[in-house]
């Protein structure tokens, strides 16, 4: 009985959350970056995690690895729940993305105690299934049983695939602009008119009127690489805004990015609905930035990670201005750091 209740909930468990994380891959790709500090890693965990997630759902249906699949599920709840608690003993709040589209809340207690239960019940089941030598008779053999995970992993990963080329055409069709490994340099850029913090509309038009350089920054209140980034933003808003215009844009609640611009002395905060303005730019993912002339033409490509958005606005100011300068050798130690 506990065998076949395993089979059930930790199978339905793992394949709902698989496809919940491929219709909202971006959620995943905020969660890692906000853990682990890396575009690269987001990068792979957006495909890898579905993936895993896909092979356990199948494996555990599988009698004859089963045991193997539920004390690989069992290690991977366990870890899952280690990483929410260390967070949440650090008092850092993170989002949670286990179930992707379906559900967006922030991590708690609940989910580690969620997962440590499923963990534990994933233990026992493949306990009782070596135990009792519960074979089903239609229990395949192992050589076709890692065959029909690896088809799996296979489909997994062209659903995925097909559903991000989805995205990137209907982003297209909603934006006007063409998108592909970023926009191209030399374009105009596409305007935008987002609420902000304060209340009023920021807008890309408004913010060119200084007929300065514009740097927009992408950034997320709890993107992690975001909050280490924010102070050098704040500083190149308030003491260099006759060389360059800086302007922020974010996504979320407006409590939540009111507290990010409080927190750092940011100017007003443009809030996106989700990513739809670095869409209609050719990038997702925080903390990026992208850098607009004065006659509102892309002059780069975008960049991504805080040392890129650096490196950017390096490229932007006048590399001889002392406080340029400065602010540019404080903001490497506390990268390096």
């Amino acid at each position: 009985m506990l065998f076949l209740l395993t089979q059930i909930i930790l199978g339905a468990m793992f394949g709902t959350a698989a496809l919940a994380k491929c219709l909202d891959r971006n959620a995943t790709r905020r969660v890692v970056e906000s853990l682990y500090s890396s575009v690269r890693v987001a990068g792979h965990a957006v495909w890898m995690l579905p993936a895993l997630e896909f092979a356990l759902a199948a494996a555990l249906l599988v009698d004859s690895i089963f045991p193997i699949a539920a004390f690989t599920a069992s290690g991977v709840l366990v870890l899952f729940s280690f990483i929410l608690a260390r967070e949440k003993l650090a008092n850092r709040e993170i989002e949670c993305a286990c179930f992707g589209a379906l559900m967006h809340t922030r991590a708690s207690w609940a989910a580690v105690a969620r997962n440590s239960v499923l963990a534990l019940l994933a233990l026992l089941g493949g306990i009782t299934q070596i135990a009792t030598h519960a074979i089903r008779p239609y229990g395949l053999t192992k050589p076709v049983a890692v065959l029909l995970v690896i088809s799996i992993i296979a489909s997994a990963m062209a659903i995925m695939l097909a559903l991000e080329n989805r995205s990137l055409r209907l982003t297209q069709a909603a934006s006007g602009v063409a998108v592909a490994k970023g926009i191209a340099t030399g374009v105009p850029a596409p305007d935008f008119s987002l609420p902000a913090t304060d209340g009023s509309l920021l807008s890309l038009a408004n913010a060119r009127k200084s007929r300065l350089p514009v740097l927009l920054v992408f950034l997320d209140p709890v993107c992690r690489p975001c909050r280490r980034l924010a102070p050098l933003v704040a500083q190149w808003q308030s003491r260099l805004a006759d060389r360059i215009t800086v302007v922020v844009l974010s996504r979320g609640s407006q409590e939540a990015n009111l507290a990010l611009a409080r927190e750092f002395g940011l100017r007003p905060i443009a809030i996106q609905r989700d990513f739809e303005v670095a869409a209609a730019f050719g990038f997702r993912g925080t903390p990026s930035g992208i850098l607009i002339d004065a006659n509102g033409r892309v002059m780069h490509s975008p960049a991504q990670g805080g040392d890129a958005i650096i490196e950017l606005f390096r490229s932007a100011s006048d590399r001889h201005t002392t406080d340029a300068s400065e602010m540019l050798a404080s903001a490497a130690g506390a990268n390096a750091r």
